[in-house]
Protein backbone atom coordinates (compact mmCIF):
# COMPACT_ATOMS: atom_id res chain seq x y z
CA UNK A 1 0.00 0.00 0.00
CA UNK A 2 1.14 3.35 -1.05
CA UNK A 3 -0.08 6.51 0.84
CA UNK A 4 -0.64 9.97 -0.96
CA UNK A 5 -2.39 12.82 0.57
CA UNK A 6 -2.01 15.81 -2.20
CA UNK A 7 -3.26 17.02 -5.05
CA UNK A 8 -3.59 14.81 -8.48
CA UNK A 9 0.11 16.38 -9.06
CA UNK A 10 0.99 14.15 -6.36
CA UNK A 11 -1.16 11.05 -6.79
CA UNK A 12 0.19 10.81 -10.47
CA UNK A 13 3.76 9.48 -9.86
CA UNK A 14 2.70 6.18 -8.01
CA UNK A 15 0.43 5.28 -10.31
CA UNK A 16 2.88 5.04 -12.79
CA UNK A 17 5.24 3.75 -9.84
CA UNK A 18 2.56 1.17 -9.33
CA UNK A 19 1.60 0.02 -12.51
CA UNK A 20 5.40 -1.15 -12.90
CA UNK A 21 4.92 -2.32 -9.58
CA UNK A 22 2.31 -4.17 -10.97
CA UNK A 23 2.98 -5.06 -14.19
CA UNK A 24 7.07 -5.76 -13.99
CA UNK A 25 7.34 -7.33 -10.83
CA UNK A 26 3.47 -8.66 -10.08
CA UNK A 27 3.20 -7.28 -6.78
CA UNK A 28 -0.10 -6.26 -5.72
CA UNK A 29 -0.56 -2.17 -5.40
CA UNK A 30 -3.14 -0.36 -3.29
CA UNK A 31 -2.95 3.75 -3.34
CA UNK A 32 -4.38 5.16 -0.57
CA UNK A 33 -5.58 8.66 -1.05
CA UNK A 34 -8.58 11.03 -1.29
CA UNK A 35 -11.68 10.02 -2.76
CA UNK A 36 -11.79 12.37 -5.84
CA UNK A 37 -9.07 9.97 -7.21
CA UNK A 38 -10.56 6.97 -6.91
CA UNK A 39 -11.73 6.34 -11.18
CA UNK A 40 -8.24 7.83 -11.90
CA UNK A 41 -6.34 5.02 -9.66
CA UNK A 42 -8.49 2.01 -10.75
CA UNK A 43 -8.71 3.13 -14.26
CA UNK A 44 -4.90 2.04 -14.59
CA UNK A 45 -5.68 -0.92 -12.76
CA UNK A 46 -4.90 -0.51 -9.26
CA UNK A 47 -6.32 -1.14 -5.87
CA UNK A 48 -7.92 2.18 -4.34
CA UNK A 49 -8.64 2.80 -0.71
CA UNK A 50 -10.16 5.88 0.59
CA UNK A 51 -8.40 8.34 3.26
CA UNK A 52 -10.96 10.61 3.12
CA UNK A 53 -10.40 14.23 3.00
CA UNK A 54 -10.61 17.24 0.26
CA UNK A 55 -7.15 17.65 -1.23
CA UNK A 56 -7.91 21.69 -1.72
CA UNK A 57 -9.09 21.81 1.88
CA UNK A 58 -5.78 20.58 2.59
CA UNK A 59 -3.70 23.07 0.34
CA UNK A 60 -5.49 26.05 1.41
CA UNK A 61 -5.11 24.92 4.92
CA UNK A 62 -1.08 24.81 4.02
CA UNK A 63 -1.22 28.25 2.11
CA UNK A 64 -2.52 29.54 5.67
CA UNK A 65 0.13 27.67 7.82
CA UNK A 66 2.98 27.45 5.87
CA UNK A 67 6.54 25.39 6.77
CA UNK A 68 6.17 21.24 7.87
CA UNK A 69 3.99 21.86 11.09
CA UNK A 70 1.08 24.45 11.39
CA UNK A 71 1.38 26.15 14.93
CA UNK A 72 -0.52 25.40 17.73
CA UNK A 73 -2.63 28.31 16.69
CA UNK A 74 -4.13 26.08 13.73
CA UNK A 75 -6.67 23.85 14.92
CA UNK A 76 -8.49 27.14 16.82
CA UNK A 77 -8.11 29.04 14.32
CA UNK A 78 -11.37 28.58 12.30
CA UNK A 79 -9.80 26.35 9.94
CA UNK A 80 -10.69 23.23 12.11
CA UNK A 81 -13.31 23.04 14.49
CA UNK A 82 -13.06 20.66 17.68
CA UNK A 83 -16.70 19.68 18.17
CA UNK A 84 -15.90 17.32 20.42
CA UNK A 85 -13.73 19.43 22.53
CA UNK A 86 -10.59 16.86 22.20
CA UNK A 87 -8.14 19.47 21.68
CA UNK A 88 -8.00 20.84 25.08
CA UNK A 89 -7.84 16.93 26.40
CA UNK A 90 -5.14 16.77 24.62
CA UNK A 91 -3.27 19.50 25.62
Amino acid sequence: MIQIVGSRGDVQPFVALGRVLRDTYGHRVRLATHPQFKDFVEENGLEFFSIGGDPTELMAFMVKHPGLMPGLDAPTGGDQGDPDGLLALVL
